[in-house]
């Protein structure tokens, strides 16, 4: 064979170096986690949020299904207000905004409480899930709870007159006047409780 034919058929053999056969080219395995999303419109507002909070748009989106797939946390069990009443002695200092101090002056005031008494309020019903009155919620309360107990007391004086006349049990169901009574002095029962744990500030337990 021409040395010029031996030359262009094996250039590298001559300059003394091996020859390495080529391996046929493997084909790169495709990621099966990535996820396309066409944003249309939203995609350049998209992109100016993570820049200006100077995030990965995919981590971020990485973030938001994070959060979105999430079990949803337990909401925490409501305490309980129990007797007796505890001493405020634990103080608490707490700094407002301007605008956060003018909407809770205003709010205080349309329940007729200063301002330290609505914010415990507000913390006692985020604590034990139960209503929290205000000074004119606490009036009207105490009186229909009076009238309710003397409504129950007169009812219960019907009741035992009925049961001493057997001819007045017959025209009159003593069974539903009693029914009534205890209805009564279970909602008075309640309600009662529930003014003194607010009046009283019951301790909070679990």
């Amino acid at each position: 064979m021409p040395a010029s034919r031996h030359l262009f058929a094996r250039p590298w053999s001559l300059l003394g170096m091996p020859v390495v056969p080529r391996e046929p080219s493997k084909s790169v395995a495709k990621r099966t986690t990535v996820v396309a999303i066409d944003l249309q419109l939203l995609k350049e507002p998209w992109l100016a949020w993570c820049r200006r909070r100077s995030v990965n748009p995919s981590e971020a989106f990485r973030d938001i299904v994070r959060r979105l797939t999430a079990a949803p946390a337990a909401a925490p069990t409501p305490l309980r207000s129990e007797p007796p009443g505890e001493s405020r002695e634990r103080r608490v200092w707490l700094a407002l905004t301007p605008s956060e101090h003018r909407a809770v002056t205003e709010r205080a005031a349309t329940a007729h409480l200063t301002i330290p008494k609505w914010l415990a309020g507000l913390m006692r019903s985020h604590l034990t899930r139960e209503p929290q009155f205000g000074g004119q919620e606490l009036e009207a309360l105490i009186e229909s709870t009076t009238q309710l107990r003397y409504i129950g007391r007169n009812l219960n004086q019907v009741a035992k007159g009925l049961n001493a006349s057997p001819h007045e049990r017959l025209v009159y169901k003593v069974e539903l006047i009693e029914r009534l009574e205890e209805a009564i002095k279970g909602h008075t029962s309640v309600v009662s409780r529930l003014l003194a744990a607010n009046v009283e500030r019951w301790g909070v337990v679990e």
